[in-house]
């Protein structure tokens, strides 16, 4: 889990506003690896999504059109297309889990306890970070770079 705690002098919209995906792959490139500790509180979210609109501004519009989608490769052979009609998607759900306790971090199956640090300069002691006042926490796949899940806290402590 990645934890990303505004500077007391700015906030969350401030940081929010910075989110994008060069800025991303800039903030991942500058980690530096040391030790630590945080203070974090626990919580334990859970959302459910639906892509339709999304999926569609991204381009696979054509997949929800009844008469354009392109899906009958998903047929099985014995079904042909007059019996089952057209295919195209109808919706494109997403249910989210995430869970930060004492035990660590979890999101869905995937449990990450390591945590990194950014800094300008690497410090000579332990860092201790004291998380209460919003912030983004995101869960990054360590093999790969590919960001999992990213969400922002508002109430730390409520």
């Amino acid at each position: 889990m990645e934890v990303f705690l505004p500077a007391k002098t700015s906030s969350l919209d401030a940081l929010e506003a910075q989110l994008t995906a060069d800025h991303w792959q800039d903030w991942q490139s500058r980690y530096v690896r040391h030790e630590g500790t945080i203070e974090l509180p626990r919580f334990e979210l859970q959302s459910r999504y639906k892509l339709n609109e999304p999926l569609v501004s991204l381009g696979m519009g054509r997949a929800f059109d009844e008469r354009n989608a392109q899906l009958t490769g998903m047929l099985l052979p014995a079904q042909g297309r007059s019996e089952v009609g057209s295919l195209s998607i109808s919706a494109v759900l997403q249910s989210t889990y995430w869970k930060v306790d004492e035990e660590g971090s979890e999101a869905a199956a995937v449990t990450s306890t390591q945590i990194r640090a950014t800094a300008v300069q690497r410090p000579t002691q332990p860092f201790h970070m004291v998380v209460d006042r919003p912030f983004l926490g995101a869960i990054v796949d360590q093999r790969s770079g590919v960001l999992l899940f990213l969400g922002a806290i508002y109430d730390p402590g409520g």
